[in-house]
């Protein structure tokens, strides 16, 4: 967590035993959960047939499989798009699970037609119709890698499209110059605000604050601004009202906050404040645009708030440079200011949206070295896949020695093998990702923050080649030991 830039205090790790008792019985419940449908195929392998050689197993999968399996994404999909266009959490939610499922059930068929040979030659060709000859199995040794690409593209879509629609509201919104943001630090001083604004470098500052307030019955952050300045700075897309002659008697809202609960102009909202006070306040401005001041599209005015709280602090401050004032010198000069009251730092625009960037890749690398697992589980998988399947395969293997195949060539066909099975599930786990991805933006919305879609080819780019090198490293173990095989011992296997 340290090194990811998220230190945490010192603690000494805590074991309860019911995380153990708990691990245990979700450990035992889901392998005897995945043991029922070979258990049950098994017991209907007839008897005779260990004593000839008969191929009991449907590789292809069952077409009440396929049915379930196209059903459930057909559904998944219409109920992810329904959910998207309207907003609805739980309907894209459920929609996407019963998508990750039909994709899944659908595994055997999507295999046949993502996988694509390899290279060149009899080798190649081979290696696919090994890859392809059961396509349940590769499909189920593809779940895995198809489940951890899925969801790293999952979240590489959100956190871009969240860089790009943040850095893309700064740029719309936000008219100055500078920011001294608060942030990890608890805040600072509502007497800077003042400060800055004396300096003769700054046209206006603009400070925004956070507010614990209870607002008809439910407790929310909104932000404290300043009414005389905010616009100055920033753009909020005014509909309704003044923002300027907002009084402690007044507050704002967004108009998703006001469409949400059915609000217009003058209506009058009960707001309690942190010391217990309870006043009414009525709505004197409505605006558009809540990303910059967020606070749950509910605004206050700081003289209405700060009287009623002991913790004075301002969480951010935007401000415009006077006119012919070069951004270096503006800030040093407003640097200056702030190092008397607690030396918060001063960054221009393009600072300011890397900090939020880079507050995003911090989160997003926790994720990473989480799904990691994901793929270290997708290894031992294939590998263990390609072993067996070598193991069937070794009188094939003793055939294909015994007409010409070189041991590089059958290395060279497992290799192969490997890399189409982890390719076409990190193809597969690619397009799930991407519509997982665009569907649930939407529902992320944030008081009228919608992160648009965006789409970032070189990090995609990035899991397929971890997809096929997951397949060549697989490989190794298997390929070798198939290439070593005693030519007449496998021949005379079976």
């Amino acid at each position: 967590m340290q090194v990811a830039g998220l230190p945490v205090p010192p603690a000494t790790p805590v074991l309860d035993p019911a995380t153990v008792l708990i691990g245990m019985a979700v450990g035992a419940g889901a392998t005897l959960l995945a043991s029922l449908a070979p258990a049950v195929r098994a017991a209907r392998v007839p008897p005779l047939a260990a004593l000839r050689d008969l191929a009991v197993d449907r590789p292809a999968g069952s077409r009440f499989r396929h049915a379930a399996g196209a059903v459930l994404t057909a559904g998944g999909v219409a109920a992810t798009i329904a959910g998207t266009v309207g907003a609805a959490l739980p309907a894209t939610g459920a929609g996407a699970l019963a998508t990750v499922a039909g994709v899944l059930l659908l595994g055997p068929v999507l295999v046949r037609a993502v996988a694509v040979t390899p290279g060149t030659g009899v080798t190649g060709v081979l290696a696919r119709r090994n890859a392809v000859r059961n396509p349940r199995r590769t499909a189920g040794t593809a779940a895995s890698l198809t489940i951890g690409a899925a969801m790293v593209v999952l979240f590489t879509v959100i956190a871009g499209s969240l860089q790009q629609s943040i850095a893309g509201a700064i740029d719309r919104q936000f008219a100055g110059d500078l920011v001294i943001s608060g942030e990890g630090r608890g805040g600072f001083s509502t007497e800077l605000a003042p400060a800055v604004n004396a300096l003769p470098e700054v046209a206006a500052a603009t400070p925004i604050g956070g507010a614990a307030v209870r607002v008809d019955g439910t407790d929310l952050l909104a932000s404290t601004i300043d009414p005389a300045t905010i616009e100055t700075v920033v753009d909020l897309d005014l509909r309704q009202g003044s923002l300027a002659r907002l009084g402690p008697d007044q507050l704002a809202v967004s108009t998703g906050y006001a469409e949400q609960r059915g609000l217009r102009l003058g209506d009058r909202l009960t707001v309690t404040y942190p010391d217990g006070t309870t006043q009414r306040p009525a709505i004197g401005a409505i605006y558009g645009n809540d990303q910059l001041v967020g606070g749950g599209g509910v605004a206050l005015s700081r003289d209405a708030y700060l009287p009623h709280t002991t913790r004075r602090v301002d969480v951010t401050m935007l401000i415009a440079l006077a006119p012919g004032v070069p951004e270096p010198a503006g800030e040093a000069a407003v640097q200056r200011v702030a190092d008397r009251f607690g030396a918060p730092d001063v960054q221009t625009n393009q600072e300011f949206a890397d900090t939020i960037a880079g507050e995003i890749n911090v989160l997003l690398t926790v994720v990473y070295l989480l799904l990691s697992i994901a793929i270290v589980i997708a290894v031992m998988g294939i590998a263990n896949t390609l072993s067996l399947s070598a193991h069937e395969r070794t009188r094939e293997l003793g055939l294909l020695r015994a007409v010409g195949q070189t041991r590089r060539q059958v290395r060279a066909m497992v290799r192969y093998e490997a890399l189409i099975v982890a390719l076409s599930g990190t193809v597969i786990g690619l397009g799930l990702g991407l519509f997982l991805g665009w569907a649930l933006l939407p529902v992320l919305s944030v008081d009228g923050f919608t992160p648009s879609f965006a789409l970032r080819p070189l990090p995609l780019l990035v899991v397929l080649l971890l997809g096929g090198l997951v397949g060549v490293l697989a490989a190794a173990r298997p390929a070798r030991r198939a290439a070593r095989t005693d030519l007449l011992a496998a021949i005379a296997t079976g």
